[in-house]
């Protein structure tokens, strides 16, 4: 199921829920714990497989994976929910600010990325910046046979669909 066909879940109250896949389960809770006291609701998975059936299950509204997952690669997960056309945001943190690791981070499928050690006024703030409401929530810009579709992140040319990332709309 992807983000396209389902809406995503809510928690207590209406609050966006946040899958959180990481292995260090101490990092995970604390993680856990500032999303909650920002408002939102989190679920945890602390490898790839239980992260791949929570995030096609429960729909969450955005995802925030390690780097490292057990023997696994956050990267992993993040190509295999773009594999089968999964949208949600995805947060990928990360050990290092090398370009490589960026260019990877990207090319995985992830919308953004973030650095350990955990900050959590840092994350917070990106946190919002991909939950918080829009005001151009549902407005289309259009300019001869091109159509920005900011709600459903998209260009459409010639009636030719171009998926776009939240990376792509804050530039």
């Amino acid at each position: 199921m992807s983000v396209s066909d389902a809406t995503a879940a809510t928690g207590p109250l209406g609050t966006p829920q946040v899958l959180i896949v990481e292995n260090d389960e101490s990092l995970a809770h604390e993680i856990g714990v500032d999303l909650h006291e920002a408002g939102y609701a989190a679920l945890q998975a602390h490898d790839l497989p239980s992260g791949l059936r929570q995030a096609r299950t429960m729909v969450p509204a955005l995802v925030v994976v390690g780097r490292r997952l057990a023997e696994d690669s956050g990267l992993d997960l993040c190509r295999q929910l773009r594999a089968e056309k999964n949208q949600v945001p995805i947060l990928l943190m990360m050990a290092h600010d090398a370009l490589s690791d960026r260019v990877a981070c990207l090319e995985s499928g992830a919308d953004d990325y973030f650095l350990a050690p955990y900050r959590s006024d840092e994350f917070i703030k990106l946190v919002n910046a991909y939950l918080q409401p829009s005001a151009a929530s549902g407005e289309q810009l259009r300019f001869a046979d091109l159509v920005l579709d900011l709600a459903q992140r998209q260009v459409i040319r010639n009636n030719r669909i171009i998926e776009l990332t939240m990376k792509d709309l804050s530039c």
